[in-house]
């Protein structure tokens, strides 16, 4: 992987990689529970709102 071994400035509190943007991570079992199966875009809208169409 070209440039994994540049050094990243962590999270403390997730251990995660600082990004310039944030990240969600949403697990099957959160868009599962939505009920909206077969619809990806409105299951991600379920989840967080923010999430635009």
């Amino acid at each position: 992987m070209t440039g994994s071994h540049i050094a990243q400035r962590v999270d403390p509190t997730t251990g995660m990689p600082l990004t310039t943007s944030p990240v969600r991570i949403y697990s099957r079992n959160q868009l599962l529970d939505t009920g909206r199966q077969g619809n990806l875009a409105a299951a991600m809208r379920a989840v967080d709102p923010s999430i635009s169409p």
